[in-house]
């Protein structure tokens, strides 16, 4: 907010990362993010994968075409 910049400039300029990523079929979901907490992490679902193109930041009503 103090710099007056918008999310879609922050995501393409800034490093906007979530740091580790795991990427697995939602059929396994359940059972890694149960493997994780095992592990005493804290995972979270943070998106899903789509057929399309681009990317999409619902939350941030961001969206992408190429980047």
């Amino acid at each position: 907010d103090a710099g007056n910049i918008g999310y879609q400039e922050m995501f393409q300029t800034f490093n906007m990362g979530v740091g580790f990523v795991v990427v697995c079929r939602q059929r396994s979901a359940d059972r890694v993010i149960q493997s994780l907490r095992t592990d005493g992490l804290k995972p979270s679902v943070i998106g899903s994968v789509e057929e399309g193109h681009g990317v999409t930041l619902g939350e941030f009503g961001v969206h992408y075409d190429s980047y």
